[in-house]
């Protein structure tokens, strides 16, 4: 009985590790950021925005806030598909832990996007 302590003690501190490095839920842990690409679209400034993934576990069916959200640029709705406020993005597609994944759009000013939901998956 005695040597099975520190083999169950080892088992319960690996979990505990485990379980800590996937501490990512469905909107937190997106670094969006924005900037100008120096092209203008129907006269309207061109916004290159890059959302990466900041956790280690991978995310999908990532969604944002979209309301009000203004294009002059025809963005494919594989890349961006707005629906309603929200804009769904990469097709639903997966980023994996600190992937980053990027788009265009055209306005007169940044717009500012938010992460509204997504799917978690932890290894």
């Amino acid at each position: 009985m005695a040597a099975s302590i520190p083999f169950i003690s080892a088992l319960f501190l690996l979990t505990l590790i485990s379980q800590g490095h996937c501490q990512c839920d469905n909107v937190s842990n997106f670094i969006i950021s924005q900037s100008q690409t120096g092209q203008k679209i129907a006269n309207k400034t061109e916004w290159n925005v890059t959302i990466k993934n900041d956790c280690l576990c991978t995310r999908g069916e990532i969604k944002l806030d979209c309301t009000g959200f203004q294009n002059a640029e025809n963005t494919d709705p594989s890349v961006l598909k707005v629906i309603g406020n929200e804009c769904l993005i990469n097709n639903g597609g997966v980023l994996h832990g600190f992937e980053s994944f990027s788009f265009t759009y055209a306005w007169d000013t940044q717009f500012q996007f938010k992460a509204k939901d997504s799917s978690v998956e932890c290894s």
